[in-house]
């Protein structure tokens, strides 16, 4: 086998890969609107009047929880 031999057969892997690459993520993105549109579709419209309760998650407390866990 001969160097243009080999390049061309390299250049030839290389295309093929890119192929790959560029199918992969169009299968990405395909995937992603679908979970998209699925998540967009179950989405539950909710109004809130101003004497309505609601539950409010306050974050602040994990760090607070975080900083006495046990680490062994």
């Amino acid at each position: 086998m001969t160097y243009c031999e080999a390049l061309e057969e390299r250049i030839a892997q290389l295309e093929e890969l890119e192929e790959e690459w560029f199918l992969t993520g169009s299968h990405q993105q395909v995937k992603k609107q679908c979970e998209k549109s699925w998540h967009n579709h179950h989405i539950k419209l909710c109004t809130f009047k101003v004497i309505d309760l609601v539950l409010l998650y306050d974050s602040k407390f994990e760090k607070i929880l975080k900083k006495y866990e046990c680490t062994s």
